[in-house]
């Protein structure tokens, strides 16, 4: 590969994904909200564990699906009384990961959810990630109120440094 290159996958197998190497613009967004949760009935660990899968899952798939050309990441962490449970997603082709040591069934909640995508505007990725959220609570019999939202974050390549931030 040499300067200018780009790297391109035609396979459309994940995420068909078409990134610049150095002289094109990577613009990364990103998206987190803090929110609080209400069960109609309690959960278990293992059903939250399921919950927050499927949230990072739906998230991701749909910004993939709206035009996204990667995520970085999706992340979820719920704090409950009796402890937590806490889910992420890198690429859809090898599903989310969980993990949780919630004591006893649980009916509330922080929830708290980061969403950082390549190709998206940051509005469609917070739009996105409340959608899919409020989608997957639904199934499970939450409810959520926000209770913080951030929509902050920027990463541009276009910068002669390594990597910017922005706030």
């Amino acid at each position: 590969m040499h300067e200018g290159d780009h790297v391109h996958n035609d396979h459309n197998d994940d995420v068909g994904i078409s990134i610049p190497h150095r002289d094109g613009k990577i613009k990364v967004e990103g998206y987190g909200v803090i929110l609080r949760l209400t069960g109609k009935k309690a959960a278990d660990v293992e059903r939250l564990k399921a919950m927050l899968k499927e949230i990072v899952t739906e998230i991701a798939r749909d910004c993939i699906e709206g035009g996204a050309m990667a995520i970085g990441h999706v992340k979820s962490h719920l704090k409950t009384p009796s402890g937590y449970v806490k889910a992420d997603i890198v690429q859809l082709k090898q599903g989310a990961y969980a993990e949780g040591n919630v004591g006893k069934s649980e009916r509330s909640g922080t929830l708290i959810i980061n969403s950082i995508v390549l190709g998206l505007d940051k509005d469609r990725i917070a739009e996105t990630t409340l959608e899919g959220t409020q989608k997957v609570l639904k199934k499970y019999s939450f409810s959520a109120s926000i209770e913080v939202e951030n929509q902050d974050f920027q990463l541009d390549s276009n910068e002669n440094s390594n990597k910017k931030i922005e706030k």
